[in-house]
């Protein structure tokens, strides 16, 4: 059958922040990554990666980095959907460790970031997206 029947009624939107992720790669750093679907006023579904570096100072962890990609292209919102049901697949938890968290610790031990920094961790959190949709 070649039809597709719809019913169009009003958009509705959920907001919600799931954690999937939670590591502590070494004594001093730990992190979070979180699926993070926000909505426009229109109900359109906002998708996020949102990574968190916590320090240990005075030993508790305190938030030093906080990084929020926001899913750009159909591919990138397919990912971090798919993660959000799925949880991190191991391509993508490999960036998350030697990539993303290493240049958040660069962040949280320099004055701030620079706009090379910000482009390697947007480039880092796009793969994390593009990673997840490969296993859509």
């Amino acid at each position: 059958m070649a039809t597709k029947v719809t019913k169009i009624g009003p958009k509705t939107c959920r907001p919600f922040t799931l954690d999937v992720m939670v590591m502590n790669p070494d004594a001093d750093f730990k992190f979070t990554l979180c699926v993070e679907l926000s909505c426009t006023p229109q109900a359109e579904p906002l998708w996020k990666l949102v990574f968190d570096l916590f320090k240990k100072i005075n030993n508790d962890f305190q938030q030093v980095v906080h990084v929020s990609f926001q899913a750009q292209t159909p591919v990138e919102v397919t990912g971090v959907q798919y993660t959000a049901e799925n949880g991190i697949n191991p391509a993508q938890s490999d960036v998350v460790v030697n990539q993303v968290h290493p240049l958040a610790k660069q962040i949280a031990n320099a004055p701030g970031p620079t706009p090379a920094l910000n482009q390697q961790i947007n480039s880092s959190m796009s793969k994390i997206a593009t990673l997840g949709a490969s296993q859509s």
